[in-house]
C-alpha cells in the first residue's frame, strides 16, 4: 500500500478547516489505516450538507480537491452532527 502523504495532508486540512469554518467546534477527528490506504474521517456538531448539491462546490477548492484526489469520500448526518470522510 502505498499513500500519498502530501494528498492526505491537504485533504485533511480542506475538510478540518470547513469542520470549523462550518460546523463549529468541537471537532473530532479519526485516521486509520486499512487495506486500500488511509481513512481520515472529520467529525463536527453542524448540519452537515449534501455532497450532490451543486451550490456548495462554488463555494471554495475544498470539496473539488476532495472529489479530485480520494479513492471515495462521503457525508454522515445524526443527531450529534456530521462526520465527512475520506480514502486516499
Amino acid at each position: 500500500m502505498s499513500v500519498d502523504v502530501g494528498a492526505a495532508a491537504l485533504l485533511t486540512a480542506e475538510v478540518a478547516s470547513n469542520a470549523a469554518r462550518h460546523g463549529g467546534e468541537p471537532i473530532g477527528m479519526s485516521v486509520s489505516v486499512e487495506e486500500d490506504g488511509l481513512r481520515v474521517s472529520v467529525r463536527d456538531q453542524g448540519p452537515g450538507f449534501d455532497p450532490a448539491d451543486e451550490n456548495i462546490r462554488g463555494s471554495g477548492m475544498g470539496v473539488r480537491l476532495v472529489e479530485a484526489l480520494a479513492s471515495d469520500w462521503g457525508v454522515e448526518r445524526d443527531d450529534e452532527g456530521t462526520e465527512v470522510w475520506f480514502k486516499i
